[in-house]
């Protein structure tokens, strides 16, 4: 399954803040959902932060 982790506090315009990686498969387990996701929604503000062109307050 492929994610995007945190691992480390770092300025949110570096581009180490966020990466990808791979982990093994989930298994949902009583009441958990799995659930398959397409696509998600980027906040404008966010990502300008991350561009730099917005500094955070």
């Amino acid at each position: 399954m492929k994610v995007i982790v945190y691992n480390e506090p770092v300025p949110l315009g570096s581009p180490d803040a966020l990466s990808d990686t791979t982990l093994p498969g989930a298994e949902p387990a009583g009441y958990d959902l799995l659930a398959e996701v397409h696509s998600v929604p980027v906040n404008q503000v966010d990502s300008k932060i991350r561009g730099g062109m917005l500094l955070p307050q």
